[in-house]
């Protein structure tokens, strides 16, 4: 058995938007131009679906236990 995470950035999912409008509503405004300088753009679903492919697929039939950041450097940004 394989266990791995997908850790996306914000996408273009109606979650996304959900998550970007309640840091907004709790007083943590993000624009265009704040996720541009954080991730550098908003990141597509199709994105993500590639890591989750790319991992339930046997060509990572030897990755286990890993962290997959889709999120284009932000979490290196701290």
């Amino acid at each position: 058995m394989r266990c791995n995470a997908i850790c996306p950035a914000f996408a273009k999912t109606a979650h996304g938007i959900r998550e970007i409008a309640e840091l907004n509503a709790a007083g943590q405004q993000w624009e265009d131009g704040d996720l541009a300088a954080t991730q550098g753009r908003i990141c597509e679903p199709e994105e993500v679906a590639a890591a989750v492919t790319f991992l339930a697929s046997n060509e990572a039939s030897f990755v286990n236990e890993t962290a997959h950041y889709v999120d284009n450097g932000w979490h290196t940004r701290g």
